[in-house]
Formats: structure tokens, C-alpha cells, sequence
């Protein structure tokens, strides 16, 4: 046995022992707790150690010798929650002022300048009771970009003079939301909670919440929140870098210590601190239950369910609400969404906890819902609580909480990285939550089956403590909310509908999943083959289908994935096929979903979408048992059932999504825009509207034939795979579309050239912000001009943004980067503003880019390479994982 299998299966063994007894606090326990060592999986190689510093800030330092970027993130446990009631947004408007400089480095902007000339990125984000500051950078510029980024909350300047502009900027942001329904779903209920909650608070901001009773007063009233909440007690850090962790904890001693411990609000028990919310209900006694019903801005159906529950944080190790939620949000045959399905009423299903924070959480169950659905809200209730009642009386089984307890531990063990600054953001607010032992462990560890604890829960989901959201175009509404205009109405559900709600009504078709036959029980790492190339090789190339092979287990999990790409020149010619095409593959999916979801649960995934080309289908997970998902998957692609009630149902969807791409934001619209201008063949939404208005069933199965008369396949396996599974897998394509094998590959997409003069297209939006997308293309397709064009963006981003919006002042979406159409090199600006025309906004881009090439003409040696360095600390980034999430 090698030595470094041999390593890993002892590792496996320690965390089986410290999972197993992962319940039991004892006194060995609290000493583990305080020497600063989290549990971690055996398959994590980091190094951590946890710490407080004399101001009793609590810092979590993770040596990483493999990161090609270092990071950082520091939360603070203060959010909108905490904002004075005449000052709302106050909390994010801070956020944004700690960017315009600080004693020691007063360059408005300099941080985001400094981090983003050595390959980094950088964030912040306002929650209710947190707000989170996190970047990256190259592993090099650790020790510069920690003490730029300490003197934030050492010594902000808070210039009056870009107070006004920040504001307008929160007030941007704020604009760019209003045709948001989420914005807006969130709107309503913000409005109807117990005005003495935190979640009732406006959380973003706009002008007029800033200007508060006194206008003049602002500056001063951000200094004292600042001074109030700010405070080292209150904040955690979590620091990534290649050095050790005694270099990084030294680090982090030298920067944050001059942080002031000014005790928290809670500690000094001020009346408007962060725990504000233990103390009072979500919403007010009197409202629940209760029917909201809200107009949406978007062609869209939904039913959504909350009931306000205790936060089951504490109970972390049992996980009460997440055993609930997995048998509520099932989606396999007898599921809940089956049943609604069936009846015509459903297209999508999920149960979660929703809302959150100190002392108050909610349930949820959301509900896509049909036309028919709609007509049929009291019915798809009933069979809800119908759903809890099974779940009562027959689900709470030791059995199913071990086999989710299974699956919660494989995911651990076989965890692969993030990103170093999504995994210090994450860690960082996660530390508020759970003791340092546990950080990394409380996701996924499920070590107690308590029945009393989930029967407790289930009793809240009750039609006495039910809020009800209804979002449909068709409702009558008799209100509107004051910050997003959204149109709503409050309905009384009485007693009788409550009890109607206790009655059966699906004829016992509901039933409880049965076990899940896809965990799988062989999780071995295989040993490289004898010749383990670098890059992909072909082992495969037959008329019309090639098989590319690279064996890769670097990540340490028994993952892999087979890709393949059926290429068919009837799956895009005209707007009629695309649509055709669009239909097949929800058709499909939908067919799938039942036999494939105990699959999704085991961590063995699939993906099946359109391209230009064709449709491409991904599996992906643990390698075991792809090949029974494969063949299913096979078998439904070569002859699906297209069933005439769900073609109907998947034909309103895309009409909705169709429709609803004219609602998206301006910048999004102006930067798809620009691809239907160049890519060939592509096809307008008004085309696709008129191609899919009267398509109906028999279409889509006199489609399919054609759509695979005459294919070209390219597969791919990658992963901890062996070459004889990866050519079984290429056998079962080979068998299927066997007679249909074109000699010629189907043609590629193309892209149209740009010419000169400059061209200008317009268009009108639903949107009260105007934007433009200005786009430049490359002369060819040579590496040169590729790599030009990258190093291009890396220079332009961050002056552009800085100017037109920090300086100008212009929106909340500005950027520019790289906008790539398959080889082909471009760059595109892009600016959202609610305040200028779209000619405005031409014109200063324009301006913009006149003064930026006479800057980069004058830019010295020193300078460019640094921007050359930074690109190449992007391209060289190693993954860190084998299937890339973004």
C-alpha cells in the first residue's frame, strides 16, 4: 500500500473516532476547544489555529503551502438590525465609507487599487446582524494587504466630503433593486414584522432614510455608530496565507492588535445592540396565520409557506430542521412535488429554514406553482400538512437520520477546498455561531437522533402559525409597501379553513422515500495509471464519437465526471429548432428528476442543457455508480415519454422565462445584447416567442427524430476514474445512437467581425435605470492578442470604476472585463445608472477611455509588470476542486 493511501485511510480512521464521539463534551473536550484546533477532514492538508488578541478580538489563521492567493475576511457582528431608527441603512452606508481611505493610507480607493494590481479581489456585504469584509490577493502581498486592510477599523477617516457621494451610491444600489422580487417579497414582510424586531428595519438605505430627521447631522451619527459597534470584541478574523501559522498569527498580532476593544453593545447591555431581536417575536401576535398576496414584476407563480420557529443553531449536532426539510423538499416518486406534479399544480419544490438570526428563525416551503396551481391553493395546502402529518406519524425513524448522517459524513470526509476568501468569509461570520472545535465540522456533522427534538419543530409547522404568500400577476392586492412600491394584500384565514387543512386529500399518494440506493460503499482512491499524462488524451475516435480520458485524483476524492456533447445540425438552424431543442431538454429533465434526485442526495449529480451545437450532458460525483445514472439518463434522452400535461406546463415556463428576460436589469440586457449581435446562428427573444406561440406536443415528438438522425458525440472523463469505466461509460453512447454517427463534425458557432465606424444599438427596458455596454473586439484569434486583451481588463477594471462610480458617482453597476465569444478576444464597459440618460453614459465611457490610453502610454516599466504579474497570479491560480462551481 502506498505510503500516502496508507496516511490518508489513518486519517479517515481518527475522524470516524472523533465523528463518533463528536456528542460527548467533556473536559478533554473544552482543552481541545482552547488549544485552538478545529476538527477538519482528512482530506484537508491546511493547518489552523485559533487565537485572541489582548483587545479580544478572536482571530482563526490557516496555513495553506499549496495557495497561490492569500486572503482575509473580518466580520463583525453588527448588520442593518443595529441602525438607528431615524438613520435606516446606516449599518451598509458604513460599509461603504470604510473603502474611501484611512489615516494611514488616505488615498480614496487605495485599498481596492492595491489588491486588485497583485491578483486580488475584494467584497464587504451588510446582513442583519453581520457585516463581512473579505479580499485575496497573491500570497506575496499578504503582509501589506492585512495592514492596509486592519486600518479600517483602526483609524477610518470618514472625510465629510464624500459623504454626500457615498450615500448617492447607496442610494444606487438601492434603485438597481426595485424591480427585484425577491427585494420586494422581502419588502412585504419587513412591513407586516413586529416593528419592534430587527428584520422590520429598511436594511439597504436611500437618500431619504440617510438624511434622517437631521440631514447635517450624518457624519457625525456615522462616527458614533461606528464607535459604538466597531468594537475588537465583536469582531472575528480569519487570515490564509502560505506561511506557518506561528508567521501568520504574528501577523495578524503586529496589524489587528491596535483594533480598540470598546465592548460590544450586548456586553454593556445598550438597548439597541445586536441581540435585540432574543427578546421579541418575528411578527406580531395578532397577525398569524395569515394570506399575503403580492404582485410580482417578473411572469412568475409561487406559494410560499413560513412558520416563525426557534433558531436551531444550538442544535447544530442534530440538525432537526434539516432532517425535515430533506424528507418535505424529497422529489422522488410519492414525494410531495410528485403528487403536485401529477395533479397539474407544481413545477418546482424546496423546504429549508429561511430567515435567521439571534433567537428567531422561520421554516419555508416554496412552491412553483402551474396556472392550474394557482386555482388550487387550498387544495396543494392541504396536502402539505398532509406531508408534515405523514412525516409525524411515520418519518421520525432512526434509520433515515443515519442514512443522512451518512451522507452528511462522506461529504466531510471527501470535502474538497473553496477558494481561500470564500472559505475565510464563510469562517469568519461562523465563528460568531460555534465554538472553535467545530467550525469546520458543524455543517455536516449529524451525531444525534433526538425524535422529541424533531417532533418539537414539526409542531411549529402548524396552520396556526402559518404565513402564506401568494405571487402571481392574476391577484387582487389593496396595498402597497412603502420603500419598493410592491402591491400586496392581507387575507385572514379563519378557523375553518385551518381544520380544512388537517383533512387527507391526496388518496395516499403520498408516501416517504424509501433508502437511498445510490450511497455509495466503494470510496477508494485509485492508483495512477502507468502513464498519467498531463492533459487530456484521446482513447477513443470512431466515426461521429471520440472519448478523451485524464485520470485525476490530486484532489483527494473518489470523484469524477464524464461529460459528452451531442452535436446535431437540426439542434439550432432556425429559431423554430432552438426553441424545439429548449422544450426536448426540459422534457427530459423533468423526466429524470424523480429517478435522479435520490442520486443529487448521494452527491452524484447531472446536468443536461443546450448549446449553440447541440445539448451537453455532465455526470458528476462519486464515481461508483455513474454508470446506472448514465444509463438512465440514455435511455430518457433516446426515447422520452413527452407526456402532453407536462409539455403544456413546460411550454408556459419557457413562454415565462422568455417574457421575463425583458425584466432583467438594463446592464444584463445590454451585455446579452451584444452576444445575439455577434454569435451565428443566435436568435432574438421576439423570434423564439414567435417560433414557441404555437408548438405543441406533436411537434416536439416529431422533432426528436430529426434532432438525432444524424450526431456527432465528443465524451470526456476526468477525474478518479479508470480508463476501462471510462470507455464502458463511451460504450453505452456507442450503443445507443449507434446508427446515427455523422462522418462530419457538425460546423461551430460563429462570431461576427466588428467594423468601423463605431456601431450603436438601442433599445427600450421596464427599468427606471438607463445602461450601456461598450464593447471592443480583438483583431484576431492569436494567443497574442488574447493575452492582450486580458492584460487589458486586468489594467482598465478598477480606474474605470473608481472614476464612474466613486468619483462620478454615475450608478452601482460599473466594470469592465473581458467579454471572451468562443476564441475570440473583447472588452466590454458596462454602466447602470438611475440618475443618466444612456447618451450620458456613452459619452462619459467614451471620455473615460480617451484620457485612460494617454495614462497608459505613460505608464513606466515598474508599473506594467506589476499588472503582468497580477494576470498571470490569475491565470496560474490552481483549482481546487474538479468540478469548478463558478
Amino acid at each position: 500500500m502506498p505510503d500516502n493511501k496508507l496516511t490518508f485511510l489513518i486519517k479517515v480512521f481518527l475522524y470516524l473516532l472523533v465523528f463518533s464521539l463528536a456528542g460527548c463534551v467533556s473536559t478533554k473536550d473544552t482543552a481541545f476547544v482552547e488549544s485552538g484546533f478545529p476538527v477538519k477532514s482528512p482530506n484537508d492538508q491546511r493547518t489552523y489555529q485559533h487565537f485572541s488578541l489582548p483587545n479580544r478580538l478572536r482571530a482563526l489563521v490557516i496555513s495553506d503551502p499549496d495557495a497561490d492567493k492569500a486572503a482575509a475576511s473580518l466580520d463583525i457582528k453588527v448588520g442593518s438590525g443595529s441602525d438607528p431608527d431615524h438613520r435606516y441603512g446606516m449599518a451598509h452606508f458604513l460599509e461603504h465609507m470604510l473603502f474611501l481611505g484611512t489615516e494611514k493610507y488616505n488615498e480614496p480607493g487605495e485599498f481596492r487599487r492595491f489588491i486588485s494590481s497583485h491578483g486580488g479581489s475584494n467584497n464587504a456585504y451588510t446582513a442583519l446582524e453581520h457585516t463581512n469584509y473579505f479580499f485575496d490577493v497573491h500570497h506575496q502581498y499578504l503582509a501589506p494587504s492585512l495592514d492596509r486592510f486592519a486600518q479600517f477599523f483602526i483609524s477610518p477617516l470618514f472625510n465629510e466630503e464624500f459623504v454626500d457621494r457615498e450615500k448617492h451610491a447607496v442610494h444606487a444600489e438601492y434603485q438597481s433593486g426595485l424591480k427585484s422580487d425577491y427585494r420586494r417579497q422581502q419588502d412585504i414582510l419587513k412591513t407586516l414584522a413586529n416593528p419592534a424586531h430587527p428584520f422590520s428595519k429598511f436594511n439597504v438605505g436611500n437618500l431619504e432614510t440617510l438624511a434622517g430627521n437631521n440631514p447635517a447631522s450624518i457624519h457625525q451619527d456615522l462616527i458614533d455608530f461606528y464607535q459604538q459597534y466597531y468594537s475588537a470584541d465583536a469582531m472575528t478574523l480569519v487570515v490564509v496565507g502560505k506561511e506557518p501559522v506561528s508567521q501568520l498569527r504574528k501577523l495578524v498580532e503586529e496589524k489587528f492588535s491596535a483594533i480598540p476593544d470598546r465592548g460590544s453593545p450586548k456586553k454593556n447591555n445598550k438597548s439597541q445592540g445586536p441581540a435585540q431581536s432574543e427578546s421579541q417575536p418575528l411578527y406580531p401576535d395578532e397577525l398569524l396565520p395569515v394570506r399575503l398576496n403580492m404582485i410580482p414584476i417578473n411572469e412568475r407563480r409561487s406559494l410560499r409557506m413560513q412558520f416563525p420557529v426557534t433558531n436551531p443553531k444550538s442544535f447544530y449536532r442534530q440538525k432537526p430542521v434539516q432532517y425535515i426539510a430533506n424528507l418535505i423538499g424529497h422529489e422522488g416518486p410519492g414525494s410531495l412535488l410528485s403528487y403536485l406534479k401529477t395533479q397539474g399544480w407544481a413545477e418546482g419544490l424546496s423546504a429549508s429554514q429561511g430567515l435567521s438570526g439571534d433567537g428567531f428563525a422561520t421554516f419555508e416551503i416554496n412552491i412553483g406553482l402551474t396556472r392550474s396551481g394557482l386555482d388550487h391553493i387550498d387544495q396543494i395546502t392541504r396536502a402539505v400538512f398532509e406531508e408534515i402529518d405523514l412525516i409525524r406519524q411515520q418519518g421520525i425513524e432512526e434509520w433515515r437520520y443515519q442514512e443522512q448522517s451518512r451522507l452528511h459524513h462522506i461529504a466531510f470526509v471527501y470535502e474538497e477546498n473553496r477558494a481561500n476568501i470564500d472559505l475565510a468569509s464563510s469562517l469568519s461570520r461562523r465563528m460568531h455561531d460555534y465554538p472553535i472545535k467545530d467550525i469546520l465540522l458543524a455543517p455536516y456533522v449529524m451525531s444525534h437522533f433526538d425524535p422529541q427534538l424533531i417532533r418539537t419543530y414539526l409542531n411549529k409547522l402548524t396552520p396556526d402559525n402559518l404565513l402564506m404568500m401568494v405571487v402571481a400577476k392574476e391577484l387582487k392586492t389593496d396595498k402597497k409597501t412603502r420603500w419598493y412600491e410592491t402591491p400586496y394584500a392581507v387575507l385572514d384565514i379563519n378557523s375553518a379553513d385551518q381544520q380544512g387543512w388537517l383533512n387527507p386529500v391526496s388518496n395516499g399518494m403520498l408516501r416517504l422515500p424509501p433508502a437511498n440506493p445510490f450511497i455509495p460503499d466503494d470510496l477508494a482512491l485509485l492508483p495512477p495509471p502507468e502513464q498519467d499524462h498531463k492533459i487530456p488524451v484521446q482513447i477513443l475516435n470512431q466515426t461521429g464519437l471520440s472519448l478523451w480520458y485524464k485520470f485525476d485524483n490530486s484532489f483527494g476524492t473518489p470523484r469524477a465526471n464524464f461529460y459528452f456533447s451531442i452535436r446535431s445540425p437540426e439542434a439550432n438552424r432556425t429559431p423554430r429548432q432552438a426553441v424545439l431543442t429548449k422544450l426536448y431538454v426540459s422534457m427530459v429533465n423533468e423526466e429524470l428528476n424523480e429517478f435522479a434526485y435520490p442520486a443529487y442526495l448521494a452527491n452524484l449529480n447531472y446536468q443536461l442543457y443546450k448549446h449553440m451545437r447541440g445539448i451537453s450532458i455532465r455526470v458528476s460525483g462519486y464515481q461508483q455508480k455513474q454508470s446506472v445514472l448514465l444509463s438512465q439518463i440514455l435511455r430518457t434522452i433516446k426515447n422520452p415519454q413527452l407526456n402532453a400535461a407536462r409539455f403544456e406546463q413546460v411550454k408556459q415556463r419557457l413562454q415565462r422565462q422568455l417574457a421575463n428576460t425583458r425584466k432583467s436589469p438594463p446592464s444584463r440586457q445590454a451585455s446579452s445584447k451584444i452576444s445575439e449581435l455577434l454569435m451565428t446562428p443566435s436568435w432574438s427573444v421576439p423570434e423564439m416567442e414567435t417560433a414557441l406561440s404555437d408548438l405543441t406536443r406533436d411537434h416536439l415528438v416529431a422533432f426528436v427524430p430529426e434532432l438525432f438522425a444524424d450526431v456527432e458525440i465528443v465524451s470526456l472523463a476526468n477525474g478518479n476514474i479508470s480508463q476501462q469505466s471510462a470507455r464502458s461509460m463511451a460504450d453505452l453512447i456507442n450503443q445507443t445512437f449507434k446508427d446515427a454517427f455523422l462522418a462530419e463534425s457538425v460546423p461551430r458557432s460563429k462570431v461576427a467581425k466588428v467594423t468601423l465606424p463605431m456601431q450603436c444599438f438601442s433599445f427600450d427596458v421596464p427599468h427606471p435605470d438607463s445602461a450601456v455596454a461598450v464593447y471592443f473586439q480583438g483583431a484576431d484569434k492569436s494567443t497574442t492578442s488574447r493575452a492582450t486583451f486580458a492584460l487589458l481588463s486586468e489594467i482598465v477594471s478598477v480606474p474605470f470604476f473608481h472614476e464612474l462610480r466613486t468619483e462620478k458617482q454615475l450608478g452601482y453597476i460599473v466594470y469592465a472585463s473581458q467579454l471572451n465569444f468562443l476564441d475570440v478576444p473583447g472588452l466590454v464597459f458596462i454602466v447602470q445608472s438611475p440618475s443618466h440618460s444612456s447618451g450620458n453614459l456613452v459619452e462619459y465611457t467614451g471620455q473615460f477611455i480617451n484620457r485612460f490610453k494617454t495614462k497608459l502610454d505613460a505608464m513606466d516599466e515598474t508599473g506594467f509588470e506589476q499588472h503582468k504579474q497580477a494576470l498571470i497570479t490569475h491565470l496560474l491560480a490552481k483549482d481546487t476542486r474538479l468540478v469548478k462551481t463558478t
